[in-house]
């Protein structure tokens, strides 16, 4: 059975994975002709026809067909430029393992994108309920692509003497399971993103900040919904699990305390429908009485809401020890 039609984009940190588009092209013949890139790889260089034939076809063809290769393209978020593609194969003897292949432009190498890439994509491929085991193969003198495998927790799990591109060489398989996968991220330290709480004066300053630290500059609906969104992952920019450190909480805390609550709730209730008429004006009553939640509580409480996101609020005293 195909992967679902979700499956891609994804998007991680600084990467975009998707199908291949036309205008990758140019940067996919580059890679593929450059020869030390393709030392080690099983690929063949192909002509510009063939190359977009190739494209024509990743764009449309399903994805985990048992038996057959499919090409995800890697791409920078920022500007979407091609750098690379990681082929996934589901095998066509056992449909709960899948095969993979990586390919970097010898220009983006060395910077992590390859496993920024394929931690996402081994990510999506054990949230699959068939999918329960991951190989790749590769040379064992490809020691880059080694020390990779084995840094996403990957065993090596055979040896075996073969004839490649003319040479007697040694190709190893490294094996991952979804148990050992799990394992594996559950013992890797969450991302961690810093909010800054003296440079909170309004909910719109900590929107600002929010804005720059967790979807760096994208724009975004700056107000509680657009933040939930954000957490929720939405956006697309965080990943699924990470540490969110407000530090200088105590600056936050006092500026969104009870005068920036009424003056949010005094916006509400120029803007909100008639069933939440009556809801706000209770919670104003409240707040100009230095009573109920603060904004600085719906934040908090918003935040804790979502059991992947690690909250921690340092105080000046503590920051500063």
């Amino acid at each position: 059975m195909p992967f679902p039609a979700h499956f891609l984009p994804q998007q991680t940190e600084r990467l975009t994975l998707r199908r291949f588009i036309e205008a990758d092209l140019d940067r996919f013949l580059a890679y593929r002709h450059d020869p030390v890139v393709a030392r080690f790889q099983s690929w063949s260089m192909l002509s510009e026809d063939a190359a977009v034939a190739f494209i024509h076809e990743m764009s449309s063809v399903p994805i985990g067909i048992p038996g057959e290769w499919f090409q995800i393209a890697i791409a920078l978020q920022q500007s979407d430029q091609l750098i690379g593609d990681i082929g996934i194969q589901v095998s066509e003897h056992d449909a709960t393992t899948v095969e993979i292949g990586f390919t970097l432009h010898r220009e983006e190498q060395g910077q992590g994108y390859a496993k920024e890439a394929i931690q996402a994509l081994l990510h999506s491929l054990f949230e699959l309920e068939n999918i329960t085991r991951v190989i790749g193969i590769t040379d064992s003198r490809n020691h880059p692509s080694i020390n990779l495998l084995t840094r996403l927790g990957m065993n090596l799990v055979s040896s075996e003497e073969v004839v490649f591109k003319h040479e007697l060489c040694v190709e190893q398989t490294f094996e991952l399971k979804k148990e050992d996968w799990l394992l594996h991220t559950a013992k890797e330290p969450k991302p961690e993103y810093i909010l800054d709480g003296r440079r909170t004066i309004t909910l719109e300053t900590f929107c600002d900040e929010v804005g720059q630290v967790l979807l760096a500059g994208q724009p975004w609906d700056e107000n509680l919904d657009g933040f939930q969104a954000i957490l929720r992952g939405d956006y697309g920019y965080l990943p699924d699990s990470f540490r969110l450190v407000w530090r200088e909480v105590d600056c936050a805390r006092a500026a969104l305390g009870y005068d920036e609550t009424v003056r949010q709730l005094l916006k509400q209730l120029r803007d909100c429908p008639p069933t939440a008429l009556i809801k706000t004006a209770w919670a104003l009553r409240a707040a100009l009485r230095r009573q109920g939640p603060t904004v600085f509580d719906w934040l908090v409480d918003t935040v804790n809401r979502y059991p992947n996101i690690e909250l921690v609020l340092v105080e000046t005293t503590d920051a500063g020890e």
